[in-house]
């Protein structure tokens, strides 16, 4: 990134509008399964995560885990500062004990 294009974005609005992002995807999901989740047939719940990019430093968001049957989906975020904050997502899947 070029030292006038560093200087002219607010990071910290940029922060900001990723972590509202994150709530809305969030509430989409949640909204979509509302069905299952008052069913019992699926659950949510939210853990920490700290990120920790090169011009905001350190935040906290959350990642949302989807439980259904014996799965767990965990949603978690990510984006790199190097690509101006082109939006990523990931999932990971796994077994539950």
């Amino acid at each position: 990134m070029r030292k006038n294009e560093q200087e002219q974005i607010d990071w910290n609005e940029r922060k900001k509008d990723w972590l509202r992002r994150i709530d809305e995807f969030y509430q989409i999901v949640q909204e979509y399964l509302k069905e299952y989740l008052n069913q019992g047939k699926a659950g949510i719940h939210f853990s920490p995560l700290t990120l920790n990019e090169e011009y905001i430093g350190n935040y906290e968001t959350k990642r949302l885990h989807l439980m259904t049957g014996n799965q767990e989906v965990i949603f978690f975020s990510c984006r790199n500062a190097h690509d101006r904050f082109q939006r990523e997502s990931a999932c990971k899947i796994s077994g539950l004990h």
